[in-house]
């Protein structure tokens, strides 16, 4: 059966995979992404529950020290701040040794285009 993750936000919700390196990799995207326009967004996953918002301040993550003004808390422990990533890894991602993005980036950005760009090419060069 294939993990899941439901994030809920003011005007909806939306149920993404989490079976891989790969899938945690665009959930985060698809959260900092989400955080551009809602104030918070919950994330449900396994037996966890967190809250992620975007403030005006930057907060070092608990566990990798980086500055972010995206920040993440599990709500059983609201008293320790996660960067989206941290968060949303598992236990499994750390034992490996996964330390490096699946897409190297200094810090989540909005979702990337999911045209080839072939695709966008030819859409572009038949508009003219």
């Amino acid at each position: 059966m294939t993990d899941v993750v439901h994030l809920s936000f003011v005007g909806g919700g939306i149920f993404l995979p989490n079976d891989g390196p790969a899938d945690r990799q665009d959930l985060v995207d698809y959260v900092a992404h989400l955080l551009h326009s809602k104030p918070n967004v919950e994330i449900l996953r396994a037996d966890q529950r967190w809250m992620a918002e975007r403030t005006v301040d930057c907060y070092g993550c608990t566990r990798c020290g980086r500055a972010s003004t995206t920040v993440c808390y599990e709500t059983s422990n609201d008293a320790a701040a996660y960067c989206l990533r941290c968060a949303l890894e598992t236990d499994e991602d750390r034992s490996n040794g996964d330390a490096t993005p699946v897409r190297q980036r200094g810090h989540s950005s909005p979702l990337p285009q999911r045209l080839p760009r072939e695709t966008s090419l030819a859409v572009g060069l038949r508009a003219n």
